[in-house]
């Protein structure tokens, strides 16, 4: 439980005197995005009562894109909360209390960052995250910022950079080879794992989520035994120090630190600054990896695991089954929810006319 969130921060005083405790304080977030509480508009997927509802879907993506008219207005809230005072007024969440010390001030801007996003993912429609979160102190601002961050980077000519672009292109025919199912999947794993590094609010936002796909690259090439993982990498060239150090503790951090199960506890600052440091070298380290695989594999010096995909793969009928009554069951407590359906076409005609519906009552 917000694992990976923890990462350490500072105040940084931008303007004012320090001021003696206890003193009161107030706290702001800024939220983002601001409409999913009625601050300007956008993308939201609700259906308002005396609304109008526009939805533009991009059949690039399969995404869409839902605007009400007029727009949804302002959640203004005042509420007395948490010892506190706390308002709402569209993005921006403010709450005001004593604080004992910049250390207790620290503690509550860090706790309201954690659970005002979380708490809201609940009950709206949306999620939002925190774009900026201050505390004045009588006339000091503080500004939380995180404290210190990793960021990779690679020493590459401009020549080597466009060989290394050619090199993904070349491989494209052996990828798509007889038995490459591994090859393809591992690539993946690999893209997924880059994907959530680059699109969360942190590089530490879906930390786990990469962990667990650069598991799944270790499991669609190796399997999921360590008895075959070691020989394998050291048929790759690795040392037992990289093999030891790198690629099994990405199989021990799925199982043990909140990635493939929930872990309620906190690690020490020790822990978290190594797992924070570990995640993009562990990236870098799955990347050479798959590219090291792919040209072994080229020159028959090694070979990407079989993996049997012949036949579609089925979720058991029983599940299906459980499924749908589960479903019903709902519905039928709840009410139907609405669903936009957008469909391309007709089942003969793929390339012809666009039809969209709302169904659910």
């Amino acid at each position: 439980m917000f694992t990976y969130q923890l990462q350490p921060r500072v105040l940084y005083k931008e303007s004012g005197e320090v001021p003696e405790f206890p003193c009161q304080g107030r706290f702001e977030l800024r939220l983002v995005p601001a409409n999913v509480l009625g601050e300007g508009s956008g993308d939201l997927p609700i259906i308002m009562a005396d609304h109008s509802l526009e939805t533009l879907f991009d059949g690039n993506t399969g995404k869409s894109f839902h605007t009400q008219t007029p727009s949804l207005s302002k959640v203004v809230l005042n509420e007395m909360v948490m010892g506190g005072s706390l308002s709402v007024d569209g993005g921006t969440v403010s709450f005001v209390r004593e604080v004992a010390s910049l250390d207790d001030t620290k503690n509550w801007l860090h706790t309201l960052r954690m659970i005002v996003p979380a708490l809201l993912a609940v009950y709206l429609p949306a999620p939002v995250t925190v774009g900026t979160a201050i505390v004045w102190l009588k006339t000091a601002k503080y500004i939380s910022q995180v404290k210190h961050s990793v960021f990779p980077l690679e020493h590459v000519s401009e020549n080597d950079y466009t060989l290394r672009a050619r090199s993904a292109f070349y491989v494209a025919d052996f990828a798509l080879g007889k038995n490459q199912s591994a090859l393809l999947a591992a690539a993946s794993y690999t893209h997924v794992a880059e994907r959530l590094l680059t699109s969360g609010s942190s590089p530490s936002e879906f930390a786990p989520e990469i962990l667990l796909n650069l598991n799944k690259v270790l499991e669609v090439m190796f399997g999921n035994s360590n008895d075959v993982l070691r020989p394998q990498l050291g048929s790759l060239g690795y040392s037992e120090a990289e093999i030891g150090g790198i690629f099994v503790p990405i199989r021990l951090l799925r199982n043990g630190a909140d990635v493939g199960h929930a872990k309620v506890g906190t690690y020490s600052r020790k822990s978290l600054d190594c797992l924070y440091a570990f995640i993009p070298m562990a990236i870098a380290a799955i990347k050479e990896l798959v590219g090291r695989a792919i040209f072994a594999a080229i020159e028959d010096k090694w070979a990407f695991r079989e993996l049997d995909h012949s036949e579609e793969v089925e979720i058991p009928t029983r599940l299906i089954d459980s499924i749908e009554l589960g479903s019903a069951a709902r519905s039928a407590r709840i009410g139907g929810s609405p669903f936009l359906h957008v469909k391309f076409g007709t089942d003969d005609r793929e390339h012809e006319d666009v039809e969209g519906r709302i169904t659910g009552k």
